[in-house]
């Protein structure tokens, strides 16, 4: 479906990643983790188009869709939610207006059997059955179905895109996204501004869903009830575990002290090679061993363990004035916006 050749990604301060090659299958559930700043969200977006790779390429078929959820919403529409999602679908569109159109002309003619009135005909079935194909009769209560998962009322249904805020436009764009069905679905930390409910329903359509899905989320019980495979983007490379986040978070602590415990051992061997250089670089008829013990130090391949940093914060906020009984006191106060 999707395939990294030797794919590499360059910022000044060096790679983010670098001869990547791997293969995104349809079905995958795919959990992108890593470091922040590691180039989870630049990944994403080599694989939607928005930006070209520094190095190698990325293969797909041609008419593949993507659907691509940023954490950077920028949505600007005065019609309503519904009307948003409704008219979302560029194909069901044209063929809305068609149809309209072949209708119009139909009761409004009476050559009957002329040629232009018969291919008419024929293009009214044609269109019709596109229509069905792309689950046009099933439009609206795909949208309704999807709206009212992601938390949207009726009442906010008719809302206007302009008066939601932030998050709500978020639950909007990510609704728009999945009524359209694209073959990959790639989120950038879908779950920020959804409730507890809202979850559950994601996690149960992104179960059923066909296609591939690759996914940023800091929730990681999100992340295992979802996905099937990890990518991890660590060292400038792309570390492929076929596992949901809890398993290759095990797998990974076991290859961790695998790999200190060679890191350890590799770094008794450089200190004695050292030792050696030093010790016999000086005499003349050891002068060509300690050459030959430099160039393997030099052809050493160091092993680096890049370790989790959970970082701790602890705050005190001591008073600088002894506060009163009450505090704060309210009566009666209440808040509207329009007529809610």
């Amino acid at each position: 479906m999707i395939q990294f050749d030797r794919l590499g990604y360059f910022l000044p301060q060096g790679y983010l990643f670098s001869n990547v090659n791997l293969q995104i299958n349809k079905g995958d559930k795919v959990g992108l983790v890593g470091k922040n700043g590691a180039g989870k969200s630049t990944l994403l977006r080599i694989l939607s188009g928005s930006i070209k790779p520094t190095d190698g390429q990325v293969h797909h078929p041609k008419n593949l869709k993507f659907g691509f959820l940023t954490q950077d919403i920028h949505i600007e529409s005065d019609k309503s939610v519904y009307d948003f999602l409704f008219y979302s679908n560029h194909q069901l569109n044209e063929i809305r207006e068609r149809l309209e159109h072949i209708n119009h002309e139909l009761t409004v003619r009476t050559d009957y059997e002329a040629d232009s009135y018969l291919a008419l005909l024929d293009e009214l079935s044609d269109l019709n059955h596109r229509f069905q194909v792309l689950e046009g009769y099933q439009w609206e209560e795909k949208i309704k179905a999807t709206l009212e998962g992601l938390g949207f009322s009726d009442l906010d249904q008719q809302k206007l895109i302009a008066q939601c805020s932030g998050g709500w436009k978020m639950r909007a764009e990510l609704a728009r996204i999945l009524v359209n069905t694209p073959d990959i679905l790639l989120l950038d930390e879908p779950t920020n501004h959804l409730d507890i409910l809202s979850i559950s329903w994601l996690e149960q359509y992104l179960q059923r869903f066909e296609g591939a899905v690759i996914l940023i989320s800091h929730d990681r019980l999100f992340l295992d009830n979802v996905s099937n495979r990890t990518l991890e983007i660590s060292r400038q490379q792309i570390f492929d575990f076929p596992y949901a986040y809890t398993k290759y978070k095990e797998l990974r602590a076991e290859e961790m002290e695998r790999l200190e415990q060679a890191k350890k051992q590799q770094d008794k061997d450089i200190k004695h090679t050292e030792e050696l250089i030093e010790k016999f670089r000086a005499k003349k008829n050891k002068a060509a061993f300690a050459q030959s013990l430099i160039k393997k130090l030099d052809k050493t391949e160091r092993i680096t363990v890049e370790k989790d940093q959970v970082a701790r914060l602890k705050l005190r906020f001591p008073l600088a004035v002894q506060p009163g009984k009450w505090v704060l006191e309210l009566n009666q106060v209440g808040k509207s916006y329009d007529e809610r």
